[in-house]
């Protein structure tokens, strides 16, 4: 934030100086037209095979910078031939966003568990100068679901999208401790809940 405050960052986000040089993806004619959604730090693509799978009526690109577990988590999808509106690509989200992602393009972004970068705040997705990108590309009535089990990361996240004004709002906001009906969703998600510890989700949508 800003030194009033604010969440206007002091050095903002130049997209021109991240470019993805990595898979380019291409989409089956039918699939061209269906909502665009995109997952940031896909793990081993627990969360996207699910999601995929459970709504074929959207296409998801999962995206994750650490080779061992993208590669893992196209292995995985390499089971699924079925779920074509999939793709599971090794790439860091900034430099993705900034190469591959039309404004207002997307119309769901998912940060589940991100690190909360303790000794670097800045580094923090909704404080980040990164998140004016995000906002960026998501569509007019998009949304951004974070999950967290780190209370003081939720609420830093809560507070930051209430500043930014009337082009958001907070639609959504649970903890998912004991929630009935709900699966975990990734391998930390799946630890968190197991240990009792209270995780929390919240969705914030772009007006």
């Amino acid at each position: 934030m800003g030194d009033d405050g604010s969440t206007k960052n002091p050095r903002p986000f130049r997209a021109e100086f991240w470019r993805y040089v990595g898979e380019k993806i291409e989409w089956r004619e039918r699939e061209r037209t269906l909502p665009l959604e995109v997952e940031i730090g896909g793990g081993v693509g627990w969360f996207a095979i699910q999601h995929a799978r459970a709504c074929p009526e959207i296409r998801l690109i999962s995206l994750e910078r650490t080779r061992e577990k993208s590669d893992k988590g196209r292995r995985r999808l390499d089971h699924h031939p079925e779920l074509t509106n999939l793709r599971i690509l090794n790439a860091d989200a900034r430099a993705y966003f900034s190469s591959e992602l039309e404004p207002e393009s997307v119309s769901r972004v998912w940060i589940l568990y991100p690190n909360p970068n303790p000794k670097n705040a800045s580094e923090r997705f909704f404080v980040s100068s990164f998140f004016e990108r995000i906002q960026a590309v998501l569509a007019p009535g998009g949304e951004v679901v974070l999950a967290t089990n780190i209370r003081e990361y939720f609420e830093e996240a809560c507070t930051a999208v209430e500043r930014l004004g009337a082009d958001w709002e907070l639609v959504n906001k649970i903890e998912l401790q004991g929630l009935k009906n709900h699966s975990p969703r990734s391998h930390f998600e799946k630890k968190y809940l197991e240990r009792g510890e209270i995780c929390y989700e919240g969705r914030f949508r772009k007006r």
